[in-house]
């Protein structure tokens, strides 16, 4: 499919920090956001997973 970029993925994890607030995570285990911040955490994967614009992909 043209302009797709099936390669660029991400696991993300949803646990509780260490406030015991579930929060998502990234596969290196890096805190993204409160799992309450939808938002935040669709911005932030999307930011990710996206291709620079000028990229070979």
């Amino acid at each position: 499919m043209p302009n797709t970029h099936v390669g660029l993925a991400e696991i993300i994890k949803i646990m509780p920090d260490e406030g015991e607030v579930l929060s998502f995570y990234w596969s290196w285990d890096e805190r993204i956001c409160p799992a309450s911040d939808i938002d935040g955490a669709v911005a932030s994967i999307k930011h990710v997973v996206t291709p620079p614009l000028h990229s070979a992909f």
